[in-house]
């Protein structure tokens, strides 16, 4: 199963003033509908991404022969 994180420039962007206002509201609404996005903080970006977007099992990694 491979990551369903949409593209960085499908996801909604927040300032980090809104976020702060509406923290709990946004963010669970972002839980509930499993929808991740951007905080804009002063031209610095933060992504927020629910655990629910990431695969259930870790991929094993592959061993390197150096």
């Amino acid at each position: 199963m491979s990551c369903q994180i949409p593209a960085l420039h499908e996801l909604k962007r927040i300032s980090s003033r809104a976020f702060l206002e509406e923290m709990d509201v946004i963010m669970n609404k972002a839980i509930a509908n499993n929808t991740a996005f951007i905080i804009d903080h002063y031209g610095k970006e933060v992504l927020f991404i629910p655990a629910s977007l990431f695969p259930s099992q870790p991929q094993e990694s592959q061993e390197m022969n150096l």
